[in-house]
């Protein structure tokens, strides 16, 4: 994978069972070199992030298949070698957010320091996209799960995830919103988050 490519993740993918997830995202790293992944079901899993293992071919196979029903991608298999492209559909849609390899890479590598903060890597991706394409000013915790399809618990840990990940250039930070209410008093109403370069 090149770190300085960009993957272009559909926000339609954002809600699709995280085998499909992680499946798209392998595919869309290449796709801009238009390369399709070529490799057997043990490289899927390095890259994926899981263990050669047969419940986890198993179900790479099954996100492979829902994901060519749907049409999604395009799939030849000569012998244990498989060849996943991006079909069409998947390319041309307008939804498009452009994430650099490099940052994904460094989301798989991210190790909290806390193990109670564990939170899988397509999770964390999956919010830092939702979060660049979600213009909104102020953003909940709970409003982020439910547009994710994952839980409360999870979209805080990602989001913690997102804002202590050492990114070269990338900034994610996050502050708290209030508003005041006509007795005066404040009142937490979510987060507002900055995604964005940073620079020294």
């Amino acid at each position: 994978m090149n770190l300085d490519n960009e993957a272009y993740i559909d926000t339609d993918w954002l809600t699709v069972k995280n085998y499909e997830f992680k499946i798209l995202v392998m595919i869309a790293c290449l796709a801009e070199n238009h390369l399709a992944f070529r490799g057997k079901l043990k490289d899927m899993c390095v890259f994926l992030g899981v263990g050669n293992t047969t419940s986890n071919t198993s179900k790479i196979k099954e996100a492979i298949s829902a994901l060519e029903a749907k049409g999604d991608i395009k799939t030849l298999v000569e012998g244990h070698t498989w060849t996943l492209t991006l079909s069409v559909k998947a390319e041309r849609k307008d939804k498009i957010k452009r994430i650099k390899n490099a940052y994904i890479q460094a989301i798989q590598n991210y190790e909290p320091a806390d193990k109670e903060d564990s939170v899988a890597w397509e999770n964390i991706l999956k919010v830092l996209v939702y979060l660049c394409a979600d213009k909104r000013e102020v953003k909940r915790y709970d409003e982020i799960a439910k547009a994710l399809a994952m839980t409360e618990k999870t979209a805080k840990r990602a989001v913690k995830a997102l804002v202590n990940i050492e990114f070269n250039d990338l900034s994610v930070k996050r502050k708290l919103a209030w508003f005041k209410n006509n007795e005066g008093d404040f009142k937490v109403i979510g987060n507002k988050y900055e995604v964005g370069l940073k620079f020294d």
